[in-house]
């Protein structure tokens, strides 16, 4: 698996997941979340353009994703 630029990080309002944001403009971009305690991606969520932003929830049971190309993405974390 080869990821783009890593362009934001968030930390799950528990702290234990980090979701990262990233993507180059002849690849895919995606959301990776990662458990905080081995480092395992949990998910991954593709998006439209490079993810500029993410951030949780303050429940921790959604992430969202803005990108380059001015979309924005929300998506359900399963437990």
């Amino acid at each position: 698996m080869n990821a783009g630029d890593v362009w934001s990080v968030a930390f799950s309002p528990g702290g234990k997941l980090l979701a990262s944001g990233d993507g180059d403009w002849n690849r895919g971009s995606f959301v990776t979340l990662r458990d905080v305690a081995n480092g395992n991606v949990t998910s991954r969520f593709q998006h439209t353009g490079e993810v500029l932003s993410v951030a949780f929830s303050p429940t921790g049971d959604r992430i969202a994703a803005s990108a380059g190309d001015g979309s924005v993405k929300v998506w359900k974390i399963a437990r």
